[in-house]
């Protein structure tokens, strides 16, 4: 996999809800995880404009998350998010989660998505295509994906 830096393009606010936070009273271990879900599927659309394309199909390999600090039931957070390496088949992202008002990181993490075909049940290359669009989107040339 080649090793890329990103600013973290996609960007999304959100509220904590209730149903995010624990009896403990803080943000649950598991809300992480749907978060970056969250800024993984609005990447998805900011760079391609859908979440399957190109005839790809994605699934999901891994996800890790590193606590840093609390959030609460009302904090104003923002999901950032971006791709930080490309191999053949498959990407990781990049994700930071932040309080929107202090720019305190309560997480950081990263995932690794692989592209699959359905019907012949293996991974398959990563299009040119999608490089092109992912290169544009985080500013690089596209040369070092291609």
């Amino acid at each position: 996999m080649i090793d890329l830096e990103t600013a973290y393009p996609t960007r999304v606010p959100l509220q904590v809800r209730f149903s995010d936070t624990d009896a403990s009273g803080h943000i649950n271990n598991v809300s992480y995880i749907a978060y970056f879900e969250l800024g993984r599927t609005r990447y998805f659309s900011d760079v391609h404009g859908a979440l399957n394309t190109f005839g790809q199909g994605w699934i999901l390999g891994e996800v890790q998350c590193r606590y840093l600090a609390q959030g609460f039931f009302g904090d104003p957070l923002e999901i950032r998010c971006g791709t930080n390496g490309i191999g053949r088949a498959s990407f990781r992202t990049a994700y930071e989660i932040a309080n929107a008002e202090t720019g305190t990181i309560l997480a950081k993490g990263m995932s690794i998505t692989v592209c699959y075909d359905f019907k012949a049940k293996k991974t398959v290359r990563i299009s040119d295509e999608w490089r092109r669009k992912v290169a544009a989107f985080e500013g690089w040339d596209e040369s070092v994906l291609l």
